[in-house]
């Protein structure tokens, strides 16, 4: 995947399917691991692991069991910092590659507005549900950074690589 984040691996044989993903929680990146080299043996493994069929069960559905007791789980309160969801930390950018309308710049969390600086400078200020976008004009390492209304912030430190 980009950036060497992730190492996918699927099969299917024998009316079973199987999927490996190798990578880290974090997202922090894998430098040479690829899905044919990390996720691959694994998943030849688990199919070894599995062909004489003595460890396979199917699973049968339970009858007369009742959803009750059931939580719909709120999502979690925007009481800590802001997170940057975009550009990931690490990220390289590539602006034109969508069209060239410039970069979505997206966090979660913090309170009250957020404010957006590209190396220092104030580039946009958005409601925290808002995405505010920024035009980058040259290649090179930028920290991006979000503030919001607290005064709590995240930084991400990301390359705009080329322009089309």
């Amino acid at each position: 995947s980009y950036g060497y984040r992730d190492a996918w691996s699927a099969g299917h044989a024998d009316g079973l399917t199987i999927v490996v993903w190798v990578g880290r929680a974090d997202g922090a990146p894998r430098p040479g691991a690829t899905g044919r080299e990390a996720a691959a043996p694994l998943l030849f493994a688990l199919f070894d692991a599995l062909a004489d069929g003595d460890g396979r069960r199917r699973a049968e559905p339970q009858t007369g069991l009742s959803a009750d007791g059931l939580v719909r789980m709120a999502p979690p309160p925007a009481a800590g910092p802001p997170t940057i969801l975009f550009p990931v930390p690490g990220s390289e950018i590539y602006p034109d590659a969508f069209g060239g309308d410039g970069v979505v710049l997206a966090a979660r969390g913090g309170a009250g507005e957020y404010r957006w600086y590209v190396d220092g400078r104030e580039i946009a200020v958005a409601q925290t549900d808002d995405r505010a976008v920024w035009r980058p004009v040259a290649k090179g390492f930028y920290d991006v950074s979000v503030v919001d209304a607290r005064g709590a912030s995240a930084v991400a430190k990301v390359r705009v690589a080329a322009f089309e």
